[in-house]
């Protein structure tokens, strides 16, 4: 039986049963080095709907707007909103009118 790596089975089961809002991953694949790829997971509840990302390359859907990872940076709905490193944690998180973009923890705002 080949057996697969952690990271893709627990990014697996969270695109199955935790993307009430919508995710993908671009790439949850764990190479020879051991390092893991992308991370989507989002939970949503009457009222708040959020999506965290981890890697280098993802997108989630949260209360119609678009979060992507891609070429080391984060996008919202097609705008930057800064570079990104794969080990950033990246939230999106939509209460009622307010959404809020955290990059371990600090919000971020558009890059002009």
């Amino acid at each position: 039986m080949k057996s697969i790596p952690l990271t893709v089975a627990l990014v697996a089961a969270m695109s199955v049963s935790g993307c009430e809002t919508s995710c993908s991953m671009a790439s949850a694949t764990s190479g020879s080095s051991g390092t893991s790829g992308t991370s989507v997971s989002s939970s949503s509840t009457p009222g708040r709907s959020e999506a965290t990302l981890m890697g280098s390359s993802g997108k989630a859907r949260v209360a119609g707007d678009t979060i992507e990872l891609k070429d080391g940076a984060v996008f919202v709905n097609g705008t930057s909103y800064g570079a990104v490193s794969p080990t950033q944690r990246v939230q999106y998180i939509v209460t009622g009118d307010t959404k809020t973009l955290l990059v371990d923890g600090n919000p971020r705002s558009p890059v002009h």
